[in-house]
């Protein structure tokens, strides 16, 4: 609130109205490994037209499925897994063409490889309204706070308090709670101390199928845009994300990447936004010569905000029930 530099009022009732008209999501996200699924896996697939809507099905009714959206080209899936058969069974499906054609997946052990980026759209946000540097930016998914150790987290009474919080936002909306009252300052006190340990973070996500409707200076954000492919050196991720932010200046919202695969995602203006000058518009062969500097085999997909189908949306009540 302080940074908007607006009246408390006038802050309270637009955060309210974006809550109300289903821009914004809250979500408590678990550490995955605190509740024993620290595996996940980021699927980007192709299915024929005539396949989408069952593939998205598939992918929706996934055990450990958080995220799921769908386009016009292609479908894209966040999958949790707990060690063992669960991650396998998944691969073994995506492979079998169960949910399209030749899958891009990025497959992570969050305990030995972190997400370098989860889901932060700070960085896009800040650059659209010309902030600067955003101060979060980039955000990973959740992990034990300095001082707190893997025991002190992992003891019989944090699993019923991470579950509680986690599915707090379905819990309120069952009971026609508004969904801006949701947060951190309203939680009881020990469902605080969960936050304070790094067991479970709270997030504030865009719902990208209305974002489209918000417009700033003429410019808004009307594509989401993926990018995979291998990388040409296996370390070579923390460069990659170095020159797209430092050097281009953009920000991607999801970066994930193993030895050998990585997918990117981001949000982008629309290209009709001729007379905008706002550091969120890139020259886009500054961005693709940072991107083939790293990547090889790239393939890029533009997605239209207008036309993604959201029917998962962050969904983490489904890893602690």
């Amino acid at each position: 609130m302080r940074d908007s530099g607006l009246p408390k009022s006038t802050y309270c009732d637009a955060r309210r109205r974006l809550y109300a008209e289903g821009f914004l999501e809250s979500r408590f996200i678990p550490n995955p490994t605190t509740i024993g699924i620290p595996l996940i896996s980021f699927l980007l697939t192709r299915p024929f037209a005539e396949g989408m809507s069952s593939a998205v099905d598939a992918l929706a009714n996934l055990p450990g499925t958080v995220v799921v959206w769908s386009g016009t080209q292609v479908a894209f899936a966040v999958v949790f897994h707990r060690p063992g058969d669960s991650s396998d069974e998944f691969l073994k499906s995506a492979s079998g063409g169960k949910i399209g054609n030749a899958p891009t997946i990025v497959s992570l052990d969050t305990t030995q490889q972190p997400v370098t980026i989860y889901f932060d759209f700070e960085g896009a946000w800040a650059s659209l309204f010309g902030l600067g540097r955003a101060k979060s930016y980039p955000r990973k998914l959740p992990r034990a706070r300095q001082g707190y150790t893997t025991n002190e987290i992992s003891r019989p009474a944090v699993p019923t308090r991470i579950a509680e919080l986690v599915k707090s936002p379905f819990a309120a909306e069952e009971k026609s709670i508004p969904p801006h009252l949701i947060g951190p300052s309203v939680v009881p006190w020990s469902q605080r101390r969960s936050l304070r340990r790094g067991e479970v973070e709270w997030r504030v996500f865009p719902n990208l199928s209305r974002l489209h409707l918000l417009r700033f200076r003429d410019l808004n954000f009307s594509y989401v845009l993926f990018v995979v492919g291998k990388l040409r050196q296996a370390s070579g991720l923390p460069d990659l994300f170095h020159d797209l932010v430092s050097v281009c200046g953009v920000s991607p919202f999801l970066v994930a990447g193993n030895e050998s695969s990585v997918l990117l995602a981001g949000l982008a203006t629309g290209l009709e936004s001729t007379k905008d000058t706002s550091s969120a518009v890139v020259p886009q062969r500054h961005v693709l010569q940072a991107v083939t500097n790293h990547i090889t085999n790239v393939e890029l997909f533009r997605e239209p905000l207008s036309s993604l189908r959201i029917p998962v949306s962050h969904r983490y009540d489904r890893l602690v029930s």
